[in-house]
């Protein structure tokens, strides 16, 4: 949550309940520079991956967007993050669920 009060920093969670989206396919971080190309890296197991071709970033650049309409906004974001570490407060550090 102290990570929220960075001004270059935006969190958004995509509760279960909203079923299917992008990420499912892994994950991905876009980079994004002030007159730079966009870069896309993937990671995975064995190996880690940088695009930088714009046809292959736009897949990402608009998978992001679609992530972005799927999250909760970021301030119903921070309180599902609060209530989630209150109830772990509850149930006591490495208590089972």
């Amino acid at each position: 949550m102290r990570a929220a009060e960075w001004p270059n920093v935006t969190i958004q969670v995509i509760p279960f309940s909203r079923g299917g989206h992008p990420a499912l396919n892994g994950s991905y971080v876009v980079l994004e520079f002030e007159g730079a190309p966009t870069i896309v890296h993937l990671e995975h197991w064995q190996s880690s991956l940088f695009l930088d071709d714009s046809a292959d970033t736009a897949v990402f650049v608009e998978g992001t967007i679609t992530l972005q309409d799927c999250a909760l906004d970021p301030t119903r974001s921070l309180d599902m993050i609060e209530a989630a570490a209150e109830g772990y407060e509850k149930r006591g550090r490495g208590a089972t669920v």
